[in-house]
């Protein structure tokens, strides 16, 4: 990969650059950006997954509240 010549590479980072102008830091690792985004969707999935397990047994408590008051 070719970099610019507005960008500073980062002292002790091959992988990390400055852009001039601008003073942002350019991360060039494409795989670990992807990993990155793997990661924060599986971790998305992941807390979609107990949401709806959360929405479902509120729902089951919800009900069994309501059998118990029918049998009081």
């Amino acid at each position: 990969m070719e970099i610019p010549s507005d960008l500073i590479p980062v002292k002790g980072y091959s992988h990390l650059f400055r852009d001039r102008a601008t003073g942002t830091i350019i991360n060039t690792d494409v795989a670990s950006i992807e990993r990155a985004k793997l990661k924060k969707q599986k971790r998305l999935e992941e807390r979609e997954r107990l949401d709806l397990m959360e929405n479902k047994i509120n729902s089951l408590e919800s009900k069994l509240d309501l059998i118990l008051k029918k049998l009081d």
